[in-house]
């Protein structure tokens, strides 16, 4: 069997490319590697895979496992010494002619997933896998060349959109009864990542304090079953969001998850919120009911959703209680937001054109 060697980056781009590995098993031979916070993510999950260091002889790695194929998502946004694996890898594979396919599972800072500060020049795989024409076409605006860019899907958005709901079930599993309403906050580092309150508007922090205190004013036979859950990103501060929700004194009930069953709390969710998130993409194709929060906005919106319009953030803080206060008492006010969000589609076929092009690249050579 031939060989293909993963690498990631970001938990982000092992969750899409997951689904994926388990279809390619049959034929393939499969090595996974990541850095350090990835590793122990899929580690947890019971997934065998190699932590890679900024130190790893990536020409030596490659020798060693022989791979017929290198596919990796693309460098993580949080700039840490680590981001140079992902580079290497890459500049290995090139040298080596092995075939390369580096991933990108989202809809933003595309220049910043594969060129360093400063860089006008760098090593492209052969192959630069998009999640749908949304991608290619803003990829193509950032001058990135079109015979490097294919649609090849998210394979976890196709298995997602043939899932079956279940949520009675899920908030059994989780522990809810079925009539406790759940909303979601979807947390993500902003300030680690992107930039700071007065760069962009808001913060994870300042939307959550906000968050909590229009959630305070929900009438009182709905608190009595009422619960917020923080999905904490694996770079959040936990101290510093509980901090946050202690500072607001709240008699509305909140826990904190940093759980890797993310999306069953999103199929358990009422209502799903956050900023940026793919977890709100990914809620939107589960139909659980998405309002995404981007108070003061100061720079381009990076959610999909948002860009084709099956989601409308609410970008004012006066607004953000009439939105979520209808969006939990009125049920036809939840049912246009539900229809709204059927806009987004996604690719249907993923899965079959990621083994089409492994197939065509590891033919290349024999």
């Amino acid at each position: 069997m031939k060989n293909i060697f993963f690498h990631f980056q970001q938990v982000g781009g092992a969750n899409a490319l997951l689904p994926l590995i388990n279809f390619l098993n049959v034929d393939y031979n499969i090595t996974i590697s990541a850095r350090d916070l990835v590793f122990c993510n899929l580690t947890k999950r019971g997934i065998d895979a190699i932590k890679l260091e900024i130190k790893t002889d990536t020409d030596t790695l490659l020798n060693h496992y022989s791979p017929d194929i290198v596919i990796t998502d693309s460098i993580d946004l949080s700039r840490t010494s680590e981001s140079i694996i992902c580079k290497n890898i890459w500049k290995s594979s090139q040298i080596k002619n092995i075939p390369c396919i580096a991933y990108v599972d989202c809809w933003w800072a595309y220049k910043e997933r594969f060129y360093l500060p400063g860089e006008t020049i760098t090593n492209l795989p052969d192959i630069i896998g998009v999640i749908d024409s949304v991608a290619q076409k803003e990829m193509l605006k950032c001058d990135f060349d079109k015979q490097h860019i294919e649609i090849l899907g998210s394979p976890a958005y196709e298995i997602l959109s043939l899932k079956k709901i279940t949520q009675i079930e899920k908030k059994r599993e989780l522990g809810y009864s079925k009539d406790v309403y759940i909303v979601i906050f979807v947390s993500q580092p902003m300030e680690k990542y992107f930039g700071s309150e007065s760069e962009w508007g808001f913060t994870e922090k300042t939307v959550l304090k906000e968050l909590i205190e229009t959630l305070s004013y929900i009438p009182d036979n709905i608190k009595k079953s009422f619960l917020m859950v923080v999905l904490l990103h694996p770079e959040d501060d936990e101290h510093e969001i509980s901090a946050i929700i202690k500072s607001e004194n709240t008699d509305i009930k909140i826990v904190l998850s940093h759980s890797h069953r993310s999306l069953d709390y999103v199929i358990a969710g009422d209502l799903i919120t956050g900023m940026f998130s793919i977890l709100l993409s990914e809620a939107v194709i589960l139909n659980r009911l998405v309002i995404p929060i981007q108070l003061n906005l100061k720079k381009q919106d990076m959610l999909i959703t948002d860009k084709i319009g099956a989601t409308v953030p609410v970008r004012k803080k006066q607004h953000l209680s009439s939105h979520f206060l209808k969006a939990i008492v009125n049920e036809n006010y939840r049912r246009t937001l539900l229809c709204q969000q059927k806009k987004f589609e996604v690719v249907k076929d993923s899965i079959f054109r990621w083994k089409r092009t492994i197939n065509r690249l590891t033919s290349r050579n024999g």
